[in-house]
């Protein structure tokens, strides 16, 4: 069993019971605490009075993971943490778009905050994330609504924690305006009451931003917010407090829009004038706590900025007649004008009632105390509740030396002296479902289902202006069980309420219980004067959660899109259901609300990714389920370019720089290139690759690029290496002696002499062994006299029969038909005289008988 102790305003009885049917009063507790109002009472759950110079100190938890989602680059943070200064700089008028004059506290915000060193990321890059903040609130004097409220924020990130390389990622100021104002909290605060506000909400961004779009923020537009006083005692959430020690009596007040989404809370502290904690969600997607640590209130004495506030040593003090009023009524209200312990006596005031747009001048006496005749008018508020018509502040003001005194007056048709009530609209219910609470409000619903625990806290007040008499309580369960409980005196318009809890049965019904209270039931008070209020009857629905059923849609690859559809899921009690969907990438928060239950999203980096379901009833019930996304790496993409055609033994460069990796997470290395089967000059990993080739034809490039992941990209490029001519070169003339030389390019030989001619050739390694070697060896005396070779090594021999000036001339021809240039040798043949051999020792002839010779 889960018990919490629920402060009263004066006493809290606890009446503990398991089922309906077994109702029992177990030991009552009593927790009394003394609030006044009034001459004797002083009302400190009333508006408060500030002054120029007051200051709020706050620990700061600045959570900035929905801003980061929105960069362009990959990011990652954790949560910022600083001071927040809030402070008042002025009191002075505003007038609002309905042409009403107001006067106006103006606040100004001042923190700094930093993830600390290596807390963020950003495009690869460990470093520290730095806001500086600043901030301008106009705020109503009478009630505390917000007109309007700016703030600006320089974010920078310094890479490897060092400030000289630090980049603006944003220089912005969003501004939030509302028309009629902003009323979070409706004076004077009472545990359980629930307001609602309307109003036209504009939201206007500006500034310079390389990672956000910044203009994509604004909006014009109608807003619905509730709100309800839910806990009162010492600011704490999930275990974590405030350092201030003085806020013991606070009030906490929950926010939730239109579709019933919870947007924040805050925890007010009469002590302190102002909020003990307060988290909240701003434009861009940033969560802010402020954690109240020092409170130095000006013109005050005995303050402990810790821990007390002490004494408001200059003040106005505002006392009307009655606390609440019937409209058109009047009454008097009397100002006390205190000055360092002592009177302000003769001074010049100002009343002002400014929702009836009221101003009078009124002075203080000699004891520094003065008054109106108020004629409090029948105007309601905006901020429409039904514990009254409308709860307006009454303003006295010291417009030279700027100090003001407030005091809320309500306007309720059915004031009395006294009136017990059992305030249904009070009602406070806590459900407990597993490891979650949540408050049950209009907004949210009143349900619960099998298996739930119900604290709630029923209400007894005192809607009359003078004090009631001790009484009973007596509840009347559903099943018909009764039981009582005293109700003590009641100072007007204080409270006194008993808790019970409640589990609902595993096999209660599908349907609606009833639970009703009476206060005073045996009409022991006959001096209250409207008993129709005195009991009190609430439904709840007794529903079951939804069935969730899921199917998702996955094995894409990043950057497309994963379906996932809970369009199947079902609510045993009948009705429709809408879904929420949450997603984390590097720290941010991605969340949706899909009335047709269908949700797609990509990430950009692969792996199996989680994701959270809620399927949420019309009674708001609510079921999870957290299912895993597969998403496949994307291959690297690589793209080649080179020419066309290159002719053989020319270098050729092969470009792999277009190339990368879109869902990389090292941007700064995304892909490495390999080029299999080729010797680049520039090395094996160079994102160029600069080769000769030394054959003709088609040649076939290979280049690998590799991620992060290891998957890889193969491209293939196709270059045509043409053929090119042979060339002659090492042409030589040699004789048997060795080879000849010139000077002049004319070799001189003899006639007859026999000669070697040998040359090279070059060309590509295919053309080589096929190349013909084409000799015309008398060139100008017979151009057919030639000789042929094959091969790219040529000799032939030959020699010359007549003297004078001879050529030979020798080309090259390929397979292709191509030819070298046609070289030609000179030779200067020189004559050779005629020689005769010795002629042999002839023999005696006959006479007349022949002989050759």
């Amino acid at each position: 069993m889960h018990v919490r102790n629920l402060t009263a305003l004066s006493l809290m009885l606890l009446l503990l019971f398991t089922p309906f049917s077994q109702i029992n009063l177990n030991d009552v507790e009593n927790d009394s605490k003394e609030f006044t109002s009034g001459g004797a009472l002083a009302f400190v759950n009333d508006v408060p009075s500030w002054q120029i110079d007051d200051e709020w100190v706050y620990d700061t938890n600045f959570d900035v993971t929905g801003l980061l989602s929105q960069v362009t680059v990959p990011a990652s943070v954790s949560t910022l943490t600083g001071e927040t200064s809030e402070k008042v700089v002025d009191i002075t008028f505003h007038v609002l778009d309905d042409g009403t004059q107001h006067l106006v506290y103006l606040v100004k915000w001042d923190g700094d905050y930093t993830s600390g060193n290596n807390g963020a990321s950003l495009d690869g890059n460990t470093g520290r994330l730095d806001i500086e903040y600043e901030g301008e609130d106009i705020i109503r004097v009478s009630d505390l609504a917000t007109i309007s409220s700016s703030y600006s924020l320089l974010v920078e990130f310094a890479p490897w924690n060092l400030g000289i390389f630090s980049q603006e990622l944003a220089d912005m100021t969003i501004l939030n305006e509302y028309s009629p104002p902003l009323e979070s909290r409706d004076f004077p605060l009472s545990l359980g009451e629930a307001w609602y506000v309307e109003t036209m909400q504009v939201v206007d961004g500006s500034g310079d931003s390389d990672y956000f779009e910044v203009d994509e923020i604004d909006q014009n537009g109608a807003e619905n917010y509730s709100f309800q006083v839910s806990s009162e005692g010492t600011p704490s959430e999930d275990s974590q407090s405030i350092s201030y020690t003085g806020c013991d009596d606070s009030y906490k007040i929950n926010q939730w829009n239109e579709s019933g989404v919870n947007t924040g809370f805050e925890w007010y502290c009469p002590a302190v004038r102002g909020k003990a904690w307060s988290n909240t969600y701003i434009s861009l997607g940033l969560e802010i706590d402020w954690l109240l640590k020092e409170y130095n209130p000006a013109n005050s004495s005995s303050v402990i900025a810790g821990s007390n506030p002490g004494t408001r040593d200059i003040r106005i003090d505002v006392d009307p007649q009655f606390p609440a009023a019937l409209p058109g009524a009047h009454e008097i209200i009397w100002g006390n004008y205190s000055w360092n312990g002592g009177p302000n006596p003769n001074t010049n005031l100002q009343a002002r009632w400014e929702i009836d747009d009221g101003v009078w001048n009124i002075n203080t006496d000699s004891s520094g105390n003065s008054f109106h005749n108020l004629s409090v008018g029948s105007y309601d508020d905006d901020s429409p509740s039904t514990d009254d018509m409308g709860s307006h502040g009454f303003i006295i003001w010291d417009p030279i030396q700027k100090i003001v005194g407030v005091r809320t007056i309500i306007l309720d048709p059915d004031v009395v002296a006294i009136d017990l009530a059992a305030r249904v609209d009070h009602l406070i219910i806590e459900r407990f479902r597993g490891n979650d609470s949540s408050f049950l409000s209009d907004a949210v619903g009143w349900n619960a289902v099998p298996g739930d625990l119900l604290q709630m806290s029923l209400p007894a007040q005192n809607r009359g202006i003078i004090t009631s008499n001790a009484t009973e309580m007596e509840v009347n369960a559903p099943d018909g069980s009764v039981i009582r409980a005293d109700v003590p005196s009641l100072p007007a318009f204080q409270e006194a309420r008993v808790i019970v809890n409640w589990t609902v049965p595993m096999d209660q019904d599908i349907g609606t219980v009833s639970l009703s209270f009476e206060v005073d039931p045996d009409e022991e008070i006959a001096e209250d004067e409207n008993r129709s209020n005195n009991v009190g009857q609430f439904d709840l629905y007794i529903g079951r959660l939804p069935f969730i059923m899921t199917d998702i849609a996955d094995d894409v690859f990043t950057f497309e899109n994963v379906t996932f559809d809970a369009t199947n899921s079902f609510d045993p009690d009948g009705g429709t259901s809408r879904c929420e969907f949450r997603a984390e990438v590097d720290g941010a928060e991605w969340n949706a609300w899909e009335e047709d239950c269908i949700w797609e999203f990509n990430w950009s980096d692969d792996g199996e990714w989680p994701v959270d379901i809620w399927v949420i009833d019309d009674e708001n019930d609510k079921v999870h389920t957290q299912v895993t996304a597969t998403v496949l790496n994307r291959a690297p993409y690589l793209n080649l370019s080179a020419p066309e055609n290159i002719i053989v033994g020319e270098k050729i460069t092969v470009d792999a720089t277009d190339h990368g990796d879109i869902d990389t997470i090292t941007p700064n290395a995304d892909v490495s290139i390999s080029w299999p089967g080729t010797l680049c000059e520039e090395g094996a990993a160079a994102h160029t690759c600069t080769f000769t080739p030394s054959m003709e034809g088609a040649v076939i490039i290979e280049t690998i690029a590799t991620d992060d992941d290891n998957d890889t990209t193969s491209a293939e490029i196709l270059i045509r290496v043409l053929n090119r001519a042979p060339s002659l070169a090492n042409l030589s003339v040699w004789n048997e002696s060795g080879e000849l030389t010139t000077l002049d390019g004319t070799y001189d030989v003899l006639e007859n002499e026999m000669l070697i001619l040998s040359g090279e050739a070059d060309d590509s390694l295919n053309d080589l062994n096929s190349l013909i070697f084409n000799w015309w060896l008398d060139a100008n005396v017979d151009e057919n006299l030639t000789k042929t070779t094959t091969g790219w090594e040529s000799s032939i021999t030959t020699s010359f029969q007549s003297s004078g000036l001879h050529s030979v001339m020798v080309e090259v021809w390929d397979d292709d038909g191509e030819k070298s240039e046609k070289l030609e040798f000179e030779f200067m043949v020189e004559n050779v005289a005629p020689s005769m051999e010795p002629l042999a020792q002839v023999l005696p002839i006959w006479e007349d008988q022949v002989t050759w010779i």
